[in-house]
């Protein structure tokens, strides 16, 4: 999966009004994010673009030292404003775990106490924890200026205007796949200990899933419909119509032969054993081709979306 949160400072024109410390203090803190917003950038155009993986690797590695560059700067420079030193600091320390792969750190809990969650919850409790990220950076900021009476204009610059999209581009990949990764774990469910279900077990699973298509059918369409560039929903569409009716059919041969088990009829399960192996083949193709379709589009869209910026 893919998780970005960036840096919404995206250069900072600051104009003191009367304390000139204060306007310094924030112009040091902005110089530190800066030089992570150019690095952030070179690491996502190469992770959205460059096909070699040591290549991706070396440029992540390169935010990494630069991330932990600013945090010692910000940490050993006397403060004007030691709240806003803690703000700065714990942002930049969020993003490096975001940058490693650290999400128990991201998400505050003790790693030898994490809670046994579906991937699913722990995608959404780190998706909440980006963006409560942000909000809060941003709430630290806004109070600074206001404490300090600075006018704060956001730089609109061509690195600025790139980050800003690439957050939308991102934001509304996770935001959809998220629901692709609800309909997978349905449907990995439907075939769980599957020789074992009764009839009707395997229905109420059968409803269970379609009921998650289709209730992730109108949420994909509201997020696309809130957004102001170019959406998945046509990819969307197309993996969703892979569980749709031509699914649903291919489940007959599955209930007959879980009906046969059911009433414990040996001539019967050998009859309908064939059939329901061939269903299951089927199923196995339709998954593999539905998730490859998506992973590759989805490569294609981001790639399409970030090479134009």
């Amino acid at each position: 999966m893919r998780y970005f949160l960036f840096f919404i400072l995206l250069g900072l024109n600051v104009h003191a009004q009367r304390y000139n410390t204060a306007s310094s203090y924030l112009q040091f803190i902005d110089s530190n994010h800066e030089k992570v917003i150019n690095q952030t950038w070179n690491y996502m155009y190469s992770y959205s673009l460059e096909p070699n993986l040591q290549k991706r690797k070396g440029q992540r590695k390169v935010l990494e030292n630069v991330l932990k560059k600013a945090i010692r700067n910000i940490e050993k420079e006397i403060p004007f404003d030691a709240n806003l030193q803690k703000a700065a600091v714990k942002y930049l320390k969020d993003n490096l775990s975001i940058v490693q792969y650290d999400y128990v750190q991201l998400l505050k809990v003790d790693s030898q106490d994490a809670p046994e969650v579906d991937k699913n919850t722990i995608f959404r409790r780190i998706r909440n924890a980006m963006y409560q990220l942000r909000m809060d950076y941003d709430a630290a900021i806004t109070d600074y200026a206001s404490k300090h009476d600075l006018i704060i204009n956001s730089n609109n610059n061509q690195l600025a205007q790139r980050m800003a999209a690439t957050i939308k581009i991102y934001d509304h990949y996770n935001e959809m796949n998220f629901l692709v990764q609800q309909i997978k774990m349905a449907e990995a469910y439907l075939w769980q200990d599957i020789t074992n279900l009764s009839p009707q077990e395997f229905s109420d699973r059968l409803t269970d899933l379609d009921q998650t298509i289709k209730e992730n059918q109108l949420k994909s369409h509201e997020l696309s419909n809130s957004i102001d560039i170019k959406s998945l929903q046509l990819v969307y569409d197309s993996f969703s119509q892979s569980f749709g009716n031509k699914f649903m059919d291919h489940t007959g041969p599955i209930l007959e032969y879980l009906e046969a088990v059911s009433l414990n009829d040996r001539t019967d399960i050998i009859a309908k054993t064939e059939a329901f192996n061939t269903a299951k083949t089927w199923f196995n193709l339709n998954r593999r081709d539905s998730y490859s379709s998506w992973s590759t589009e989805t490569s294609k869209y981001i790639q399409d979306l970030i090479s134009g910026l």
